[in-house]
């Protein structure tokens, strides 16, 4: 009877076991790369672009046995023509490729390769060439990104004490120099290098609004429009003090080398100021009455100037010689509210409003003409010339992008990552090195 009772307990056991494991069987995830039914990548593959040769950088996304190595897959222009590139041995984990041609589109994709067997590649990485990287300050961000040249590479983020509104970037420095209006005594030094930041509360500062660096003697202006003062930083503390109109509202300033002059932009007036003089005289030059100081620009031994009347839809363009006397002006239809001026003053880059629908950024000739027009801009905070390639950068402060294009005007990218999304949250500024 025992016997009996004992087999029929078996015969349960052997039924109930293989269902009590079984879905355990079913619920565990495929973990092996080689299997075609696991569609999760292996491997993550990123680019570092420079002027002449691409960085690749990957790692494995989990822990596999056994491999034997990894597998490049690289297309040029197109990412419809992939072909085998590299095969690399399962300890290399970077590669720096510098078969690469300027103004071509690079397309890698990667893949981890078994004994006969190879797993889904990694996601299509690209990257786009060229000379210089950038660095972009965003809107009450707490971040300085370090930009790749074709917008789609994050190299770094540095985070910031607070959140800076304008900057003065030194070119033969480290340096870049950062104001914080929001807080009234506060400015910082940020170190290119080293990704460090140092504040400095100077003593009498109220709204510091703009920041210029004087090459000549390694100097600082403050802008401080709650004061129409310009107070002069030196050796870590405020040194001169040189006062502005206090009747005029002031929001720019640019220090001019050849001329040792600081030029401050009011909204009815400029002041160039003769920095080699103790007592600061300075020169003014009114705007045509109902038009608004917009924009500030250096090129050569000239100062240019761009205001706008919003009521007529116009504009004018006034040219500063180093006496600061206006030599010639050049009225255009548009109301157009930012300025940077070509090598030689060759060409004229000018946002415009455009009532009717989004903004544009135009190329005017020295008399004018309208060359170029890029549309499909919220609002332009910033226009750079890359000095080395001559290619155009434009700040789109609404529209949350920066967007490049060649010397020729044709559009090259855009700053979104791989899954077209962008980083950026209203950029304000881009510097280039």
């Amino acid at each position: 009877m025992k016997n009996k009772f004992l087999k029929h307990c078996s015969f349960f056991l052997l039924l109930i076991i293989p269902v009590w494991l079984l879905p355990g069987c079913l619920e565990r995830p495929r973990n092996n790369p080689f299997d075609p039914a696991v569609n999760r990548p292996p491997v993550s593959l990123e680019l570092e672009p420079a002027a002449e040769r691409i960085t690749l950088n990957w790692s494995l996304n989990q822990a596999i046995e056994d491999y034997q190595g990894f597998r490049l897959y690289r297309a040029v222009d197109s990412p419809d023509s992939f072909a085998l590139y590299l095969d690399f041995p399962p300890s290399q984990f970077s590669y720096i490729d510098e078969d690469i041609q300027p103004g071509c589109w690079y397309y890698y994709k990667m893949s981890v390769v078994g004994q006969g067997l190879e797993s889904l590649p990694s996601k299509t990485n690209k990257a786009y060439p060229g000379p210089g990287s950038y660095w972009a300050l965003e809107d009450n961000g707490y971040v300085l990104r370090r930009l790749s040249y074709d917008l789609l590479h994050v190299f770094a983020a540095y985070p910031l004490f607070y959140a800076a509104r304008e900057w003065a970037a030194v070119p033969d420095d480290s340096s870049i120099w950062f104001t914080y209006p929001q807080f009234t005594n506060v400015i910082s030094r940020f170190n290119r290098f080293t990704g460090q930041e140092k504040l400095f509360y100077p003593a009498g500062i109220s709204n510091v609004v703009d920041v210029e660096y004087n090459s000549l003697d390694e100097s600082v202006f403050l802008l401080d429009r709650g004061k129409s003062t310009v107070f002069v930083f030196r050796t870590e503390s405020i040194g001169e003090i040189i006062t502005l109109d206090s009747t005029e509202i002031f929001s720019r300033i640019r220090f001019h080398r050849p001329s040792n002059r600081l030029f401050a932009l009011g909204d009815t007036r400029v002041q160039a100021i003769r920095l080699n003089d103790p007592q600061y005289p300075r020169d003014t030059i009114p705007l045509r009455q109902n038009y608004r100081g917009k924009d500030l620009d250096l090129e050569g031994a000239g100062a240019y100037i761009l205001c706008a009347s919003e009521g007529e839809r116009r504009s004018i363009l006034y040219r500063v010689s180093a006496t600061a006397a206006p030599e010639d002006s050049l009225e255009v239809e548009g109301f157009f509210y930012r300025l940077r001026v070509g090598g030689g003053a060759s060409h004229y880059y000018l946002a415009e409003d455009l009532p009717s629908g989004d903004d544009q950024v135009v190329q005017l000739s020295p008399d004018g003409s309208r060359q170029l027009h890029w549309p499909g801009f919220k609002q332009v905070e910033d226009i750079q010339i890359n000095p080395y390639d001559h290619s155009l950068l434009i700040v789109d402060y609404y529209g949350n992008l920066l967007r490049l294009y060649d010397s020729q005007g044709s559009f090259i990218s855009e700053s979104r990552d791989l899954d077209g999304n962008s980083y950026l949250y209203r950029p304000l500024r881009v510097y280039i090195e």
